[in-house]
């Protein structure tokens, strides 16, 4: 998750002061997930919180089982919310995946997680 946040902080400007925390679907501050950046979780200090290099995508997609459809939500400045969603599109075996980035080119793209942008019918 991690790399998750590093990736949608680039590609949305936003910076560690900009609040933020990761949830199922419509979830605000009441996130089921609870997942906050690792330099809010030093100074939230609050056991209910998730550190976000603790857990993975992985993780949270068994743990919600998320499928075709579901999303991943990112709220930030909570004072005024905004939201950013992730839409699972489709569920891909580690060799599929292989195969779909010799095809496409991310958009930004770490060891472990990537952002593609793909054109749907």
């Amino acid at each position: 998750m991690t790399e998750l946040d590093r990736l949608v902080c680039r590609f949305t400007t936003l910076n560690d002061l900009h609040l933020r925390m990761y949830g199922l679907e419509d979830e605000y501050l009441d996130s089921t997930l609870n997942i906050i950046p690792d330099q809010q979780f030093t100074e939230v200090r609050d056991p209910s919180y998730t550190n976000a290099s603790e857990v993975t995508i992985a993780d949270i997609a068994e743990r919600a089982t998320l499928w075709d459809g579901d999303k991943l939500s990112m709220v930030y400045d909570f004072g005024t919310p905004s939201r950013y969603y992730g839409i699972v599109r489709e569920v891909y075996d580690p060799e599929e995946i292989e195969k779909f980035f010799e095809e496409r080119d991310p958009i930004a793209a770490t060891e472990t997680a990537a952002i593609i942008d793909e054109k749907r019918p």
